[in-house]
This record gives structure tokens, C-alpha cells and sequence, in this order.
């Protein structure tokens, strides 16, 4: 299409501007060390940055005149941070300029310890809960012990690569490879996803025992084709490399963009969708083809302020950092309060309350200190497998249990509810492809099947994989626009954070509304018809009013955590492997768990 962006540097080459395709300018200015002090977007929004004599930002001010504060030692390493609320945390470091205790502005503290090459010994948490690791001759991590002390152990290939993990709870892994370092195989205990690659090293099958995922490239090693279970996928591109369309059982999926290659329009075959983006490339607008428009408005920082349409109206108020203080919907006002670490304290009326785990003490909750399992609240006990994940869950009010499967993967395959006579109410089942989405839900017997474009469901079908109903998607993930269902189209609205607060019909009518009774997203639906949708909260999948699947993970919305451990550890930046974002459920979404 030959769209081109365009940029200009001072004598000393450091970029100065920057004119996108469509003209939209973005300045910034460099001081004698070439380091930016300001930066100025096609809206004119500036973002200030001063600096110290060795080029370390000491301040950064957003639009909003914001500023963020830093400091440094005579090393040079930075030691603390103040944001706009004037809470810090702080950094300390050994004589080797590592990490040995991070501390935040409420006091808790993270603690590290180091060998003499600088790996990582140890990991103590705000309540003195240690982590700890070593290393074989080779330097390669040997054995993690957790601070219950139960081990994970890790076995290598001559070529350095993991050949084997032996998981706390006796599970091991297997991994596989080529003579080319590729991964092949990974066998949990039996379970096994096996891939294939073609010459050039792009991946053309990876199956496991629910599912076969076959893949085909045209020249540019571009995916052209997808296969699953037989069912075909085949994609078309632009001459920029953006998605042109895709099909799949008789449907298309079609997309018209700017020059900037942002869809202003996607078009399904039956329905119709226009976009509009402000200078800086951020949507502004949308219009639903039963002539619904949203349109959205954003402060100097592109925090949404309000969302107004013929149908729903909201705003919202942040602090000097960021963080929601107030939510109105349709004239129906909450406001939020937030401590110094951006947990929230207060949600309208409720209150909440957390200890130096991050765990919270509503509901005289009581917990595992060295886990942080949640044991019992005042309506219901909770028992959990030897990896960690929810086995169990009574109410103590009426004695029904939901028990709780898992398989090799430690991925929830059953939820069985029992009433007080242990007899079977109902069961969900669930099975996963290859590459760990879910790919069937079954209730009491009855099955649907997924269908999905990368992350996204766009067909749910029967046992027999006849389409029951099709879901069109905006390119941003968890965002639905419509789902067809006995030839009827549905089109979603949704609040700041993707939360679906109704479908309406072809008539602007709202046929299915759901409310939200705290930040948490503890869900209640309003008034429904026939329309299928899967979704809820933070666009994620609805199973039960206690279960929302969050791919990785499942989530319970009335216990406000995670039916299992985050997979990723300490990599997700929390030492609390089952909360939900940190405490902070106003302000970010987990949409992989």
C-alpha cells in the first residue's frame, strides 16, 4: 500500500519528530546528552523527564502535571520511587549492586540472597516465607524448595536444555527435542503435546490426546491455513502484513483499514462494524449495525473517562496515579477507595481488608500463612490437592460441595455439585487442545465445542460440530462485538474494563443485561434470552456464578481468588500465587490467568 512513517533527527542524530501515515506528528526535545525532556503526542499531550548528572530520570511528569519522583545511590542505582501520592518504595543493594530487599509503602519487604556469582539463593516474603534454590556444577537451577518444603527438581540434556522437571507433587515432566534444539514433546505423567515443524522451523502440527492443530505458510511464512479437528481456518493478508480476512464454516471474516492499518471496518457476511481512532491511533468511536454508537473520551493520559451510547452512559474517576475513585453507570454512582499500594479498601459500601500476604479478611476468611490457601470463611471450607489447587468447597449453610478434578496438567477438567445427601445436582467437564485452550464444556451431558482464532472463540458447536453460534471479535483480546445464535444477531456493550453489561437485538433492544455486584465481578444477570454468550466479566468465560475461566486459570469471583496457583510463579510480579491483580480488580484484568 506503500503507507510510511516518517522521521527526523537533530545534528546529533536523535529523533525529534515522527509523521505517521496519516500526519499525525509526534515532537520531542533532547537535552546536550541526548537523553528526551519532553515528549509531545499528536494530541499535544507532553510528558516532562528531567534528569541527574549521569542521565537517570529524577523526575517524569506526565500530562496531567503527575510527577513521579526517583533517587539513586552514590553507585547509581535507584533506591527509591514516589509517585504522584507521594507513597515510595524503596530498593536496597549489597556491595555488588544486587537486589537484596525491595520495600513498599505500606512496610512490607522482599528479601533476596545470592552465591558469590550472583544467582539467586533465596526469596523471603513479607511474612518471612522463603523460597529457596541451587545449582548444579554447571550453574543450571537444580532444586527449587518452596517455603512449605516441598521440592521441584530439574534435569538436563548435554545441550543445557531441560530434559526433565520432577514436580513437588511427584508428577514429572518429560521434554523432547531435535538436532536442532526444537522442542518436540512435553509428557506430563502420560499426557503428552507433540509438535512438528517444517524446513523452516514454523510449526505444522502440535496434537495431544483431545486434539490435532495442523498449520500452512504461504512464502512469507505467513499462517494462511488452521486446522482443528478437521475443521479449516484459511487467512488472507494486505500488502502491509495485516489480517485482510479469515473464514471458516462458510463465514468470513472481512476488515478494511486505515493507513495506519487500524480496521475501521469488520464486516462478518451479515454484520457490519465501523471504528473511528483519534490521532494518536486509540479508538473513539464505534457503531454497531443496529445503529448503536459508542463513543468513548479519554483524559491527557488516555484513562477512559466515559463511554456514552443511545443505550448506556458511563464515567469514571481516577486518583493522582491512576487508580479508579468513582464509576457511574446509567446514574447509578460507586466510588472506590485504594491504600498506598493500589489495593482496594472500599467498593461502595464494602470494605475489605488484607494481611501482609495480600490475602483478604473479609468474611472472618482464615488461611494457610506458608501457602496462602484459603481455608474457610464464615460460609464455606475449601480443601486443595497436593499441587495446590481447590479439591473441595462446602457451604456450611446447606452442606452442598463442589468438587473439584484436575489432570496431569493440573488444568480443571470436572466441577461435580453434590446436595447434602452427596447426591449429584449437576457436572461441568471440560477437556483442552494442544495448545492449552479449552476446547469443550460439558453440562449434565451436553457438550459444546470451541472453535477459536487464536485466543478467540469464534464458533461454539455442538457434539457433533455444527455451529450453534458464531462470534465476531474486535482485534483487542476479550473484546466480542456480536454472536449469532438461531440465525438472530447479538451485539455486546461493555464497561471500562470489557466487563459485558448487555447484548441488544437488531432493534437496539437490550436482551440480555448483566450487573456486576462489586470490583470484583461477583456476577448477576439481569434478564436473559436465548442468546448463548459465554461471557461475563472482564469479557471472560461465565461457567457457574462461582467459576470464570480465565484460560490459564479458573476464577472465583465470590472468594475473589484463583482456584489454583499462578503457573508462572513469581514471574507474574506477585509473591501471592492465588490473588486476584494484586488486589486492585478496578483497575487490571488477568485475561490469561
Amino acid at each position: 500500500m506503500g503507507h510510511s512513517t516518517k522521521y527526523t533527527y537533530d545534528d546529533k542524530y536523535n529523533l525529534i519528530q515522527t509523521i505517521d501515515a496519516k500526519g499525525n506528528k509526534s515532537t520531542a526535545t533532547v537535552n546536550t546528552q541526548g537523553n528526551p525532556t519532553t515528549i509531545t503526542d499528536a494530541k499535544g499531550n507532553k510528558l516532562t523527564i528531567e534528569y541527574n548528572s549521569l542521565s537517570k530520570p529524577i523526575t517524569i511528569t506526565d500530562a496531567l502535571n503527575r510527577t513521579t519522583t526517583f533517587s539513586y545511590d552514590l553507585l547509581d542505582n535507584a533506591i527509591s520511587m514516589t509517585n504522584a501520592k507521594g507513597d515510595t518504595t524503596s530498593i536496597e543493594y549489597d556491595q555488588l549492586n544486587r537486589v537484596v530487599k525491595t520495600i513498599d509503602a505500606i512496610g512490607n519487604t522482599i528479601e533476596y540472597t545470592y552465591d558469590e556469582v550472583g544467582r539467586i539463593l533465596s526469596l523471603t516474603d513479607p511474612v518471612g516465607n522463603i523460597t529457596s534454590y541451587s545449582y548444579d556444577s554447571y550453574g543450571r537451577l537444580k532444586i527449587e524448595t518452596r517455603p512449605d518444603g516441598k521440592t521441584t527438581s530439574y534435569s538436563y540434556n548435554t545441550d543445557n536444555l531441560i530434559s526433565s522437571i520432577n514436580r513437588y507433587n511427584g508428577k514429572i515432566v518429560n521434554f523432547t527435542y531435535d538436532k536442532t534444539n526444537r522442542l518436540l514433546s512435553q509428557s506430563v505423567n502420560g499426557d503428552t503435546i507433540s509438535i512438528v515443524y517444517d524446513t523452516k522451523g514454523l510449526i505444522t502440527q502440535i496434537s495431544n490426546a483431545v486434539s490435532t492443530l495442523s498449520y500452512t505458510y504461504d512464502k512469507n511464512s505467513r499462517l494462511i491455513s488452521t486446522y482443528q479437528n478437521g475443521i479449516p481456518i484459511t487467512y488472507t493478508y494486505d500488502n502491509d502484513n495485516n489480517l485482510n480476512s479469515y473464514s471458516f464454516l462458510n463465514n468470513t471474516i472481512n476488515y478494511t483499514r486505515d493507513a495506519l492499518g487500524l480496521a475501521t471496518n469488520i464486516n462478518n457476511g451479515v454484520n457490519e462494524f465501523g471504528f473511528s481512532y483519534d490521532v494518536n491511533g486509540v479508538q473513539s468511536s464505534s457503531t454497531l449495525p443496529n445503529g448503536i454508537t459508542e463513543d468513548l473520551t479519554f483524559n491527557s493520559v488516555y484513562e477512559l473517562t466515559n463511554i456514552n451510547s443511545q443505550t448506556n452512559n458511563s464515567t469514571y474517576s481516577y486518583d493522582k496515579i491512576g487508580l479508579l475513585t468513582e464509576k457511574t453507570l446509567n446514574t447509578v454512582s460507586t466510588s472506590y477507595t485504594n491504600d498506598n499500594i493500589g489495593r482496594i479498601t472500599q467498593d461502595g459500601i464494602t470494605s475489605y481488608a488484607y494481611d501482609k500476604s495480600g490475602n483478604n479478611q473479609n468474611n472472618s476468611a482464615q488461611y494457610d500463612t506458608t501457602t496462602n490457601q484459603l481455608i474457610s470463611t464464615n460460609t464455606h471450607n475449601f480443601t486443595y490437592d497436593d499441587y495446590g489447587n481447590i479439591s473441595k468447597k462446602v457451604n456450611l449453610s446447606n452442606n452442598i460441595k463442589t468438587l473439584y478434578s484436575w489432570n496431569e496438567r493440573e488444568q480443571l477438567i470436572k466441577v461435580e455439585k453434590q446436595d447434602d445427601t452427596n447426591t449429584t445436582i449437576k457436572i461441568l467437564e471440560f477437556t483442552y487442545d494442544a495448545l492449552n485452550r479449552r476446547a469443550s464444556k460439558t453440562i449434565n451431558n451436553v457438550t459444546q465445542n470451541y472453535l477459536y482464532d487464536g485466543e478467540d472463540i469464534i464458533a461454539i458447536l455442538d457434539d457433533n460440530n455444527n455451529p450453534i453460534s458464531i462470534i465476531t471479535h474486535d482485534e483487542s483480546i476479550d473484546t466480542p462485538l456480536s454472536i449469532q445464535t438461531n440465525n438472530e444477531s447479538y451485539f455486546y456493550q461493555r464497561d471500562h474494563q470489557g466487563s459485558i453489561l448487555n447484548l441488544t437485538d437488531s432493534s437496539k433492544v437490550k436482551v440480555e443485561e448483566y450487573s456486576y455486584l462489586n470490583a470484583y465481578g461477583t456476577t448477576q444477570k439481569i434478564s436473559s434470552q436465548t442468546t448463548n454468550n459465554p461471557y461475563g466479566y472482564t469479557g471472560r468465560e461465565l461457567d457457574e456464578d462461582d467459576l470464570y475461566y480465565y484460560r490459564a486459570r479458573y476464577y472465583d469471583p465470590t472468594t475473589q481468588r484463583f482456584l489454583s496457583q499462578d503457573p508462572i510463579g513469581f514471574n507474574s510480579g506477585d509473591f501471592n500465587f492465588y490473588r486476584y491483580v494484586g488486589n486492585s480488580p478496578g483497575n487490571f484484568t488477568d485475561p490469561s490467568g
